[in-house]
């Protein structure tokens, strides 16, 4: 039973490690030109 609880635990910090990873990687993807270069 102990080995199915450390298991999920492993495989629940597997899948945060992994979010942070592609948020990160994901944040810096947007709009690389600068603000004030954004004329309306």
């Amino acid at each position: 039973m102990a080995e199915a609880g450390m298991a999920a635990y492993g495989v629940a910090l597997g899948v945060t490690i992994t979010l942070a990873i592609v948020l990160l990687a994901l944040r810096g993807k947007g709009h690389p030109e600068p603000l004030e270069n954004m004329d309306v």
